[in-house]
């Protein structure tokens, strides 16, 4: 992504280059010639695929010339640990993710199937508890007019779950996606 970003960028900035790429354990750091090239990369970076973005600065000389100081930019990218369709825990909710974007998150209540949008300022207050991979098939065995039962897929006994109008067009014996997280299944729909 970023070697296209400069690649893109060196048509229009000459300083838009990377001068040196360092992997450390917390990620990636790039020097790049220019601060505006610096700043749309970062903006580039959370547009596509969310985040926080965290710049600070630093004086390092003088110029005497014009009599300015010259400073060091850093620009952090915090990408976020979940993607679209991943599971998360927020105020003791769980949601899947919907959509990310460069401001705010969307996600689905697995219990009202209401969207819900959440602030990246929130982003320290959310855990990733599941993804795609813990979703699996259960089957529905009976439905009321308040509650659908579903066969959990780790033990196979029926679950009463409530239902809402979203599961208006699931059928006895029609096979469902389920998620369980603790200890407490959803449908996802």
């Amino acid at each position: 992504f970023i070697s296209n970003e400069i690649q893109r960028l060196c048509k229009t900035n000459k300083l838009a280059y990377v001068t040196e790429r360092i992997v450390l354990k917390e990620g990636i750091d790039y020097q790049v010639g220019s601060h505006n090239a610096a700043n749309k990369i970062a903006e580039n970076m959370q547009k596509q695929f969310g985040g926080i973005i965290t710049e600070s600065r630093k004086i390092v000389g003088r110029d005497k010339s014009k009599s300015r100081d010259l400073y060091r930019s850093w620009i952090s990218v915090r990408l976020p640990s979940f993607h679209k369709d991943d599971f998360i825990e927020y105020k003791e909710k769980i949601l899947k993710i919907e959509k990310i974007g460069s401001h705010k998150f969307v996600g689905l209540n697995l219990s009202t199937y209401e969207s819900e949008s959440i602030s990246w300022k929130e982003y320290d207050n959310i855990k990733k508890v599941g993804n795609t991979n813990d979703v699996k098939v259960s089957t529905v065995t009976n439905i009321t007019p308040t509650e659908i039962q579903v066969l959990d897929p780790d033990t196979y006994m029926p679950i009463d779950l409530k239902k809402n109008d979203m599961m208006n067009d699931i059928n006895i014996g029609q096979e469902i996606n389920v998620i369980k997280l603790k200890n407490k299944i959803y449908i996802i729909i």
